[in-house]
């Protein structure tokens, strides 16, 4: 009865294999880098009975052995098998925190605090001829605001560490974990409650100085905005929060968006003494709508509109719009009927302390975790936000469509 690999003892498998070098010898012809075939063989068999018996060769093969278990190309090399990995889970997207609130790295022992304060325009007149002349008395008016820190954790996970037979599948195991995006996703989320809150957040009319709405706030510098008194406040946006005329229950994403967000950056041109607020030509709009803008274009017949022309080549996701580029970009955490527009000065901040960021992996060290050979891992990062009524117009919300109530 003839022996296979798995019933030969050590001397019968190294016999084998001595030969198959012997027959390998009198083997024809070149491999493909231009060796000898005869003698490459002969080579190869000689060095596969040498690893028989070495422990580093032997120590190697097993770790390769064990890397197949989860490696897909590693399980295709040693068994012929084609693994083809399938994972459902998807992932929502994080752009409110980078788009629209300013990241501080703070140091250790530093704790954020916000002054609102205001300028105060002085009554300019003519000297008299006795030289008289009115004065106005500078009032400082400060409004201090500490801002919370606190500690963002995920979950206490716990894995298996090793298997007996495989070896380490710590690797394996910390594939299903995305605690770094599941920390960036919390701190999105955050951002994004915030930013939309009815009370605290950035949207909403606009409190000015002297704008007649009671009661007054307490102090100047409070109002989102203190204007000149030479300004025609007619011609400043009373809103971030604009609900286009022609909405309804179907309406879409469309031209009418860009051009209401031109209008309300146009209108604070000159305003500001750290110079214009204008876009930055992103947009951020719900993912189920993005695409509507391209109804408002019909594929057929011969055009000469620019405009046009570029949505049905280029595709939505940039287009060139009353002198401006525009990136349309998708985000699938939005809900649907109104779009972000993003400007070059941001109305947030958002405070982080790098020093005392922690991931803990915690395991041999524990008795209870180490003796059912788990590992558990969990990470915590210094948080905190925060937007200044007088920031609240560097971002615009556009409503384009009436949602039912």
């Amino acid at each position: 009865m003839r022996n296979d690999l798995s019933t030969m003892s050590i001397t019968q498998l190294q016999d084998r294999i001595r030969r198959f070098g012997v027959r390998g010898v009198s083997l024809c012809g070149q491999t493909v880098d231009g060796k000898p075939l005869g003698a490459t063989v002969k080579q190869y068999f000689d060095d596969l009975l040498v690893s028989i018996t070495d422990p580093a060769a032997i120590e190697q093969g097993n770790k390769f052995r064990a890397s197949a278990e989860t490696d897909p190309a590693a399980r295709r090399q040693l068994c012929g098998i084609r693994v083809e990995t399938l994972n459902n889970y998807i992932l929502a997207t994080n752009n409110i925190a980078s788009m629209f609130f300013e990241l501080v790295n703070l140091a250790d022992d530093e704790r954020p605090v916000v002054q609102n304060t205001t300028d105060q325009e002085i009554n300019v007149t003519f000297v008299g001829a006795d030289g008289g002349i009115k004065s106005a008395k500078v009032v400082k008016e400060d409004d201090e605001t500490l801002i919370n820190l606190r500690y963002l954790t995920t979950d206490r996970v716990r894995y298996r560490r090793v298997d007996i037979y495989r070896g380490s599948i710590t690797d394996a195991a910390l594939k299903t974990l995305r605690m770094a995006y599941d920390i960036k996703n919390q701190i999105d989320g955050q951002c994004y409650s915030l930013l939309t809150d009815p009370a605290k957040g950035a949207f909403g009319t606009f409190r000015f100085y002297k704008d007649g709405v009671n009661p007054p706030l307490a102090k100047r510098s409070q109002y989102v905005f203190l204007p000149n008194s030479r300004i025609n406040v007619a011609n400043l946006p009373t809103t971030n929060d604009i609900t286009l005329a022609s909405n309804s229950a179907t309406s879409s994403f469309s031209y009418e968006c860009i051009r209401a967000a031109v209008k309300y950056f146009a209108q604070w041109n000159g305003a500001f003494p750290e110079g214009d607020l204008s876009p930055t030509g992103r947009i951020l709009i719900p993912g189920g709508d993005v695409a509507d803008i391209g109804s408002e274009i019909v594929p057929s017949g011969t055009t000469n509109n620019p405009v046009a022309n570029e949505l049905l080549v280029s595709g939505f996701s940039r287009i060139n719009y009353m002198g401006r580029d525009w990136n349309l970009e998708s985000d699938n955490t939005l809900p649907p009927g109104s779009c972000l527009v993003e400007a070059n000065r941001k109305p947030g901040r958002v405070y982080m302390k790098p020093s005392q960021d922690r991931d803990i992996v915690r395991g041999e060290e524990d008795y209870e975790l180490a003796l059912n050979n788990e590992e558990e891992r969990w990470a915590q990062k210094v948080f905190g936000a925060y937007i200044n009524s007088a920031s609240r117009m560097n971002v615009l919300r556009i409503n384009y469509r009436t949602l039912p109530a």
